[in-house]
């Protein structure tokens, strides 16, 4: 989501960092008062790699638990 809003909202995308040194990744709409926005353009490759990254592994991880829980309730022939 972050690489899609980045290119159309650039001032309301990205590493947002607020008075009390909170620091999020994300968007904010209206932005805090106070709050900065760091991290350019190259935020949208990074999150575009973590994104697969966690589809991947969703993936991977759910089809591994479905195939043992079959194995398990597959009956001894």
């Amino acid at each position: 989501m972050i690489a899609a809003l980045k290119p159309i909202f650039p001032n309301n995308v990205g590493l947002i960092g607020t008075n009390g040194g909170h620091l999020t990744l994300g968007a904010l709409f209206p932005l805090p008062p106070g709050a900065t926005v760091h991290g350019g353009y190259w935020i949208i490759p990074l999150s575009i790699v973590c994104g697969v990254g966690v589809l991947v592994f969703a993936h991977t991880a759910t089809h591994r638990y479905l195939a043992a829980w079959r194995k398990r309730r597959r009956p001894e022939l």
